[in-house]
């Protein structure tokens, strides 16, 4: 964990980021002054509908779908993206595919 940072959590079991610090003002006239900083950041809590898809035996050019469900169990809403771990894009005829790719999920 960064330093001057703390995961808190509520009693409702949400969790935020809480970063603490002191800014330090440097006047003109060379005065300094202390502003104790505290910032809080709700982290969000996403879960999917299943821990794994099963998409059996399939044969060539066979499509299948399976749905899986994104959920925001936060209070916060949450922007998504999926990650193949591809560096460029599918220029030609993919064997697996995620739709949408990406998304923006309400609190």
């Amino acid at each position: 964990m960064l330093p001057r940072v703390d995961i808190q959590q509520n009693a409702s079991g949400e969790k935020a980021m809480v970063f603490t610090q002191n800014l330090l003002l440097e006047y003109t006239n060379h005065t300094t002054q202390v502003v104790p900083l505290r910032a809080i950041v709700a982290m969000p809590e996403l879960q999917l509908s299943t821990s794994w898809v099963d998409f059996s035996t399939r044969f060539v050019n066979q499509k299948q779908v399976c749905e899986v469900y994104l959920m925001n169990l936060s209070g916060c809403r949450s922007y998504w993206t999926v990650l193949t771990g591809q560096q460029e894009p599918d220029k030609g005829p993919v064997a697996f595919g995620v739709s949408p790719g990406s998304g923006l999920l309400e609190a």
